[in-house]
């Protein structure tokens, strides 16, 4: 039978590895007991700043016989074993382009693989190898390349980020998203992290392993084509114009171009094609040391065994509706034009080495 044990703390000092049998401890049973276990989410709870601890919330299931012997506990829940998602494949003959290759225009073609179906994919930026020395060059000699860039290229605009995965919703596709980037190379942890990041380098081999994966699928992705008109006909989208002078026919079409493809909104004004405005967050940098933070949140400057710390300011007035609340942290990091960066992204080369290649391919399956 399935079960869900919230608010397991251990100290920092502990492994992981201990948390099967500090939970069978809990429960009065043995360890064999236990099957299926895996770890949901871990916190940090430092309110107690001698006595921070790491809060775990598990799942496992144990024989139905064994259930009658269970410890009674209130952080002992039983949970529901879960339905199976199956997805039907599709066959279709419908040309599918996708605009853009960011986290939506990758996701959107993961999501398309596993139905069966293939896609055309047009991204005005470089692959994300040639896109770092690109990135590389502008920051260093400060020569800027207008389609690849920071905004620009595989990856979209996060790709230089320190690649942070907080969601603030608890939308079921969130796991999907998290399983595939571990898929493709993110360390497992950030499926229960309660503020998973990837890192920067490790994301730019995530990105490329989704590329080799969608290759091998069957898709198509093209570099350096910035889709620039769109031909309609009886009210729909028949081919799209790309570079200012190649059809690429088109029946079903993902704009997927990020909130920086300024030319792509005029294009669409210019078609009197109808728009939905989403609300905005708009926010400020405040900077601070990070020692400060260490000391506010630890009580010390720095603590062995924890991460740097961070934190989130957040506040609701009932009577508008309206919040207020910061966006994120990174420790370290730099601000640049387009959000800040991960300051170890400035001084590192770019260049693929075989091995990482080697990586990609093998987080593909090819």
């Amino acid at each position: 039978m399935p079960y869900i044990y919230r608010n397991l703390a251990t100290s920092p000092n502990d492994s992981e590895e201990s948390l099967p049998s500090l939970l069978a401890s809990r429960l009065s049973l043995p360890v064999t007991a236990l099957s299926n276990f895996r770890i949901i989410r871990k916190g940090i709870d430092a309110r107690k700043k001698r006595d921070i601890r790491l809060v775990f919330t598990l799942s496992f299931s144990v024989d139905e016989a064994l259930h009658s012997k269970l410890t009674v506990d209130k952080s002992l829940e039983w949970q529901q074993d879960a339905a199976p998602v199956v997805l039907i494949p599709v066959t279709s003959n419908k040309r599918i382009v996708i605009v853009g290759s960011g986290p939506a225009g990758l996701f959107s073609a993961l999501r398309l693989a596993q139905y069966g179906l293939t896609a055309t994919i047009l991204e005005r930026g470089e692959p994300v190898e040639q896109r770092a020395l690109s990135v590389q060059r502008f920051w260093r000699e400060g020569i800027l390349d207008p389609e690849s860039n920071v905004q620009f290229g595989e990856g979209g605009a996060g790709t230089f980020s320190d690649g942070k995965l907080t969601c603030r919703t608890r939308d079921p596709l969130a796991s999907f998203v998290l399983d595939q980037m571990v898929t493709f190379g993110a360390d497992p942890e950030v499926r229960y992290l309660a503020k998973p990041h990837i890192g920067t380098d490790r994301l730019r081999v995530v990105v490329s392993s989704i590329r080799y994966f969608l290759l091998q699928k069957g898709f198509s992705i093209r570099f350096g084509c910035r889709m620039t008109d769109m031909v309609i006909r009886d009210g729909k989208i028949v081919s799209l114009m790309v570079n200012g002078d190649e059809g690429v026919p088109c029946d079903h079409l993902i704009l997927a171009t990020g909130h920086s493809a300024r030319d792509t909104y005029k294009l669409l004004e210019q078609l009197n094609i109808p728009l939905q405005r989403k609300p905005f967050a708009m926010g400020l940098r405040v900077e601070h040391p990070q020692e400060l933070i260490n000391r506010i949140q630890y009580g010390a400057v720095q603590s062995p065994n924890l991460p740097v710390a961070d934190y989130a300011v957040t506040w609701n007035d009932s009577a508008s509706g309206r919040s207020a609340y910061s966006f994120c942290m990174c420790p370290g990091g730099v601000i640049v034009g387009g959000g800040v960066r991960d300051w170890r992204s400035r001084d590192k080369r770019y260049e693929w080495t075989t091995a990482q290649l080697s990586v990609c391919k093998q987080r593909a399956g090819c």
